[in-house]
């Protein structure tokens, strides 16, 4: 067993500073200098990434090899002092995995009463560098050396009780594991039999492979090794292999990650195609299988041609669900489709079987002239929505009304063949993803206004932890922006600084500009919110007392501002009945959800992301007066 400590810091890097002027790089080689003697004592191979006040990178450090990984901080926040400290506790942003159990035994010891500042209840996931999924490690930040009583306690006995706790807890968790580190070493493969090494107490109920979402049947568990079988219908293709298992002490393994190639080969396809037409192209999809019914795997190179007509528009590569897309043309009314894959050959006719009206052609982005899906398409026989590559085929005549999420609708006589461009909405910019959090009745109007406009905005849900949010919002690479609302007593606009720039600081300080020259000043400060901290894309915090609808308004413009738009555009108009002013009529910004009500005088100001807007009232509200 080998254990790396890793004292934060080093060098030119100090790490914060206490009060009196301690450093924290002396504080963290202290403890690591002192829990190295005590985990050597328990028969331990203890290394350091530092023996002395040297300055090495970040990577240099993470290079060192070890089975549990420690590194040793002492805490700071970039809003001041907390009014009481407290321990925390980091592991790798996984679960499940053994590094919540070496965390959790240490923050038991941590409970300690000769330990005047209590720890976290739990640990808090991280995606610190240092934490590596692929071994076990925490990141201790044991108390605040930025708090006058941590920096006095650590100036005194401190470090040799913050190690002892340490070496506690680490002798805890190996009690659990049986002095090991449980993981799988390696896999081998034997046609359809998988050959699982397990190191470490196993609880052979426990162990667990899955391929893609289906679990693998466990054949045998003998001498650490366990075997699974792939099913012999089990889908073609590259899989993701994923298997773990538990000690009897409840520890679970490190993930053991893998992929896994199946070879099916293609023996049968089925062809649907809509709408088979007289004078109508048809859209056309072909399922592959192989011998066991099973879809083909996706990524298979495609070859199709047709023996009358021209394909319009294929698919190269099978899509998920061994799936393959076209559109083609029968000018004649029939034709022969001939598809082509590695190791298989098929052709399939296709016949118009009906001489009914339709009406067809393929719904664009104006701007980008890429193709839009899920258009709704109103008819004068229904309602139906486009197909994908935008392409839609209706039955009928007449008008067709065009609308979907983030773009105004259009209205044409008639399509045959033509393409359809669709205007975004404030040019597009809000075709993004937009994690929005905040007091409820607040995040519902902005929600519904950014919805409109195209975002997909991400809400999360009552009584969602602060763990569960970090690992919703790190499940795949960030694309979204991150924009947190809160209650406070002082208007400002915050920004993490432990990122680059233009991750946070510079969209907070955009914000609050544009904010300003929209009256509403804010101050720029930066935050410290473990969510906030976690988060890999860009990010902005807005706090205030209250969040009236006329800020609501202001806040919305900048935002679109902030994703590209246009500046905000003025309006104050007036609401009055014989030259007295109305109040609580609500006034509308014409095409757009965006409303807000009048106040004293029946005056209204509206700060509007569209420019020059049309300004509506409800029909007997009051005369309408457009002041500036």
């Amino acid at each position: 067993m080998r254990v790396v400590l890793d004292p934060g810091h080093g060098g030119e890097e100090h790490g914060t500073r206490g009060p009196r002027g301690t450093l924290e790089k002396d504080v963290n080689l202290r403890v690591a200098r002192v829990l190295a003697q005590r985990l050597r004592s328990l028969g331990l191979s203890v290394v350091l990434t530092r023996e002395g006040d040297e300055g090495r990178s970040l990577e240099e450090r993470v290079a060192v090899e070890g089975d549990l990984w420690i590194s040793i901080h002492h805490n700071a926040t970039a809003q001041g002092p907390p009014r009481t400290n407290r321990g925390e506790f980091y592991i790798p942003l996984a679960r499940p995995h053994p590094s919540w159990e070496l965390a959790r035994e240490v923050i038991r010891s941590f409970r300690d009463r000769r330990w005047p500042f209590p720890p976290e209840p739990e640990p808090l996931p991280a995606t610190y560098r240092v934490l590596v999924p692929e071994r076990v490690s925490l990141l201790t930040e044991a108390c605040y050396l930025f708090h006058e009583e941590g920096e006095a306690f650590l100036l005194e006995e401190g470090p040799e009780l913050e190690a002892e706790l340490l070496a506690r807890g680490v002798e805890a968790f190996l009690e659990r594991t049986g002095g090991t580190v449980p993981r799988i070493s390696r896999m081998e493969r034997e046609r359809d039999l998988l050959h699982l090494h397990l190191e470490g107490p196993v609880e052979a109920s426990t162990v667990e492979v899955r391929m893609g979402t289906e679990r693998l049947p466990l054949v045998e568990m003998h001498k650490g090794v366990a075997r699974v079988r792939i099913p012999r219908d089990f889908p073609g293709g590259r899989w993701s292999l994923e298997a773990r298992f538990h000690t009897p002490a409840g520890v679970p393994s490190l993930p053991f990650r893998a992929t896994v190639s199946v070879e099916q080969p293609v023996q049968s396809f089925v062809i649907h195609a809509y709408p088979l037409s007289f004078k109508v192209p048809a859209y056309v999809r072909i399922r592959v299988m192989d011998g066991f019914g099973q879809p083909a795997a996706e990524g298979l190179r495609v070859g199709l041609r047709i023996s009358e007509g021209r394909i319009l528009e294929r698919d190269e590569h099978t899509r998920a669900g061994g799936e393959i897309h076209a559109v083609v043309d029968l000018p004649r009314g029939s034709g022969v489709l001939e598809v082509d894959l590695p190791g298989f050959s098929g052709m399939g006719q296709l016949t118009y079987q009906e001489r009914r009206t339709y009406q067809y052609g393929r719904v664009l982005d104006a701007r980008t002239r890429e193709p839009v899906e899920g258009v709704v398409i109103h008819t004068r026989s229904g309602v139906f929505r486009s197909l994908p590559g935008g392409w839609f085929f209706v039955p009928g005549k007449g008008g067709l009304v065009f609308r979907a999420r983030g773009y105004a609708p259009r209205e044409k006589e008639a399509v045959q063949g033509g393409e359809v461009l669709l205007e975004p909405l404030l040019s597009g910019v809000l075709h993004r993803k937009i994690w929005l959090e905040g007091p409820r009745r607040v995040v519902d109007v902005l929600r519904g206004w950014l919805d409109f406009f195209g975002a997909e905005v991400i809400v999360p849900g009552e009584g969602t932890s602060d763990v569960d949010r970090v690992f919703f919002q790190n499940a795949e690479e960030p694309s979204f922006s991150l924009i947190l609302l809160e209650e406070s007593g002082e208007a400002r606009v915050g920004f993490f600084p432990g990122v680059p720039a233009e991750r946070s600081e510079e969209p907070a300080r955009k914000l609050a500009h544009t904010l300003h020259r929209m009256g509403w000043g804010h101050r720029v400060l930066p935050v410290s919110f473990y969510r906030l901290i976690q988060y890999g894309g860009p990010r902005a915090v807005v706090q205030r007392p209250d969040y009236p609808l006329p800020f609501l308004h202001a806040l919305f413009a900048a935002l679109v501002h902030l994703f590209g738009g246009p500046e905000p555009w003025r309006r104050v108009v007036r609401v009055h009945r014989e030259g007295k002013g109305i109040s609580g009529v609500t006034v509308r910004i014409a095409g757009t959800p965006l409303w807000t009500l009048t106040g004293r005088e029946g005056i209204a100001h509206l700060w509007s992301p569209v420019p020059d807007p049309e300004i509506v009232v409800s029909e007997n509200a009051g005369t309408l007066e457009v002041l500036e």
